[in-house]
Order: C-alpha cells, then sequence, then structure tokens
C-alpha cells in the first residue's frame, strides 16, 4: 500500500490511507518535535498487517527526534491496532535513546 505524505499532509499530521480513501490520523502517537522516518524515496516508512488474527490492519513505525546532532537520534518503535471505525489504538511503544561508548 502506498501511503500519500505530500506537504500538506505532514503538516496537518494526517496520513491518507489511499486503500479505502479514509483519513487516519497517526499524529496522536507521535512525541511532539519527533517524526515517523521516511524510506530512501522519502515516502513514510510504515509497515502494515494484520498482526492481531482481527481481519483489521494495524500499523507499525519508527519515529525519530528531530535534532541536528552529530549522533543518532531517539528513536521509537510504535504499533498501533485497527479499529473497526478506521482508529488505532496503540499497542506497543518501545523507545530507545542510541548511546554511543
Amino acid at each position: 500500500m502506498h501511503l500519500d505524505n505530500d506537504a500538506t499532509a505532514q503538516t496537518e499530521g494526517i496520513i491518507k490511507d489511499e486503500r479505502d480513501d479514509v483519513l487516519q490520523d497517526l499524529s496522536s502517537f507521535i512525541p511532539e518535535g519527533w517524526e515517523i522516518i521516511k524510506k530512501s524515496n522519502g515516502e513514510l516508512a510504515i509497515a502494515e498487517g494484520d498482526l492481531n488474527n482481527d481481519d483489521i490492519i494495524n500499523k507499525a513505525f519508527v519515529t525519530e527526534q528531530n535534532n541536528q546532532s552529530e549522533y543518532a537520534s531517539p528513536r521509537n518503535l510504535i504499533i498501533v491496532w485497527g479499529n473497526k471505525d478506521n482508529t488505532y489504538k496503540q499497542s506497543i511503544r518501545v523507545e530507545k535513546d542510541f548511546q554511543y561508548i
């Protein structure tokens, strides 16, 4: 599935789900000052599938803190369960702050 990530959608924090033409708001799962990482082609890197066998699509993505540090930015893995009403509920957030020794 391809997700539209044009400037307007990113500004509003809305990600368009082209499969069923429903606007999905994933921005509530992204901390302020963070963003979903992008693929090398510039598209948002969001994986999706039915992870809990309920016939509803779930999504997984990694967010990265917006900073210009010379070190790797902190990242979070976020998995959200899809609901029948085309909304999402956070299932897992794994936080990782990369530190170099």
